[in-house]
């Protein structure tokens, strides 16, 4: 800001007064220019709170540009904040994927696990539905074995002597004749597997 300092000079004409200010040497004004005049006291009271304000300004600018300095630094831990974000949604993503091929993996083994018990189940079923076939068939056979025992232990003696057999023994002995091949058969099938 430009300051031109002169004096107000007064002149009496008629009856009234005239106030002059005249403006001489380099005062940086231009022809027909506006220009604001005002007393020197009050001048020096703005350019006092001018010179003050601006010394908070210089504060303000200083703040300013502590401001910024912190936005600048808090832009690049930011920046590398995203950049970390990315890197770990990125390995999230892997993770994910490796508990997605684990999780198939152990629904894979359980299930082929599974299907082994199920296998050995049935085998075991096969085996005791075979062994209880067996069974019925031993019992039948220690049945007549009993009855012709029973038979042997009580007939008369002329039956011995004779070889007089009773139908029902006869029936017991040919009963017992058809599960003994029967059983042949069987362990004909086994050799053969």
């Amino acid at each position: 800001m430009d300051k031109y300092v002169t004096q107000v000079k007064r002149h009496k004409h008629k009856n009234k007064y005239q106030y002059l200010i005249t403006f001489t040497g380099d005062h940086g004004f231009e022809y027909e220019e506006s220009v604001i005049v005002i007393k020197e006291s009050d001048f020096n009271k703005f350019e006092n709170e001018f010179t003050s304000l601006s010394g908070h300004g210089t504060l303000h600018k200083e703040e300013l540009q502590r401001l910024e300095n912190d936005r600048d630094k808090f832009k690049e831990r930011a920046v590398k904040s995203e950049g970390r974000v990315k890197e770990l949604e990125v390995e999230l993503r892997g993770l994910r994927d490796r508990i997605k091929e684990l999780e198939t993996l152990e629904r894979e083994d359980y299930k082929n696990k599974y299907e082994d018990l199920l296998e050995r189940h049935l085998l075991r079923m096969d085996e005791k539905s075979e062994t209880e076939e067996n069974l019925s068939k031993a019992i039948g056979v220690l049945a007549l074995q009993n009855t012709e025992l029973t038979y042997y232990r009580t007939r008369p003696r002329t039956h011995s002597l004779l070889g007089y057999l009773p139908e029902s023994i006869k029936e017991l002995q040919g009963s017992h004749e058809v599960y003994e091949m029967g059983e042949d058969n069987d362990k004909n099938k086994e050799e053969e597997n």
